[in-house]
């Protein structure tokens, strides 16, 4: 039988949200609810999960805090196919309001499924700098080939991956440890003084 996926929490609390790391209360807006609900049915159609993707893209940021609350506590405790469906609606609007997730996707990177595995890595390049607690978990993927690993470790900008992304680019040809490498490089480069005018200073 197909599975449903229910926001039973959610549904048990329609006005507010409370997680044993957060507490109560926050309020969560009917509009969340009903996206990670579709975000999270793998009964619907493909056509319902692309046009919930395009209303959680279209959020503004006041409801981000919402919509990371319950991300958060479902990537901890859904069905894999819900986890990874979730995972895959990450994207850039998460950047710099994302680190709650990290815990959740850190263990969902540890998955024998690559589908899993692969989309939390995704989700933690959206995620960006707020996920460096995942950088030394996001090198041992990309040792082991998953490339979507190894483009979060851009993403993420943390030095610490520089020298497997070296060995990645150098002895196996990887174009993405390639990139990868470069745009760590040019995120933490010192910042050069600028230029003083040949006239002196005035």
């Amino acid at each position: 039988m197909a599975y449903r996926f229910p926001l039973a929490l959610v549904a048990l609390v329609p006005a507010a949200w409370a997680t044993p790391a957060t507490g109560p209360v926050r309020e969560i807006p009917a509009e969340v609810r009903e996206v990670v609900d579709a975000l999270t049915d793998s009964k619907q159609p493909i056509r319902a999960w692309q046009e919930a993707h395009a209303r959680l893209r279209s959020m503004g940021r006041d409801l981000m805090p919402a919509v990371v609350d319950v991300f958060a506590q479902q990537l901890g405790q859904s069905h894999s196919t819900a986890r990874r469906q979730l995972a895959l609606a990450v994207g850039p609007q998460f950047r710099d309001v994302g680190a709650p997730l990290v815990p959740a996707l850190m263990e969902m990177l540890k998955s024998d499924e690559q589908s899993e595995s692969w989309a939390a890595a995704q989700a933690l390049g959206f995620i960006g700098p707020e996920a460096r607690q995942a950088v030394p978990q996001l090198i041992r993927a990309a040792q082991y080939g998953n490339e979507l690993a190894t483009v979060a470790l851009g993403e993420i900008g943390d030095p610490r991956a520089l020298r497997t992304l070296d060995l990645l680019a150098q002895e196996e040809g990887d174009r993405a440890a390639k990139t990868a490498a470069r745009k760590i490089r040019a995120a933490t480069a010192p910042t050069q003084p600028a230029a003083r005018s040949a006239s002196g200073p005035a």
